[in-house]
């Protein structure tokens, strides 16, 4: 997923894709963004936001064990 996100100029913008694990594969990326945004549209329609709860299953889910790709996702979704 990783080089896939280095060659494609349509993936450029999202600089933490090319920050993740260098052998995800891009089926296993997807199973794992799937799992990290599951619980999304039940919580979002809650009437207070646990954006803790949102965070943390995205954190885990994608980029557990990789702490830097984290910290630039985190930066770039505060653009």
């Amino acid at each position: 997923m990783a080089r896939l996100a280095k060659e494609q100029d349509s993936l450029q913008e999202f600089g933490y894709l090319r920050a993740l694990a260098p052998k995800m594969t891009v089926t296993e990326f997807s199973a794992r963004v799937a799992s990290a945004f599951f619980l999304w549209a039940k919580e979002l329609l809650e009437s207070e936001l646990n954006r803790n709860a949102l965070a943390s299953t995205v954190q885990y889910d994608l980029f557990d064990g990789n702490p830097d790709c984290w910290k630039t996702y985190v930066a770039q979704m505060q653009k």
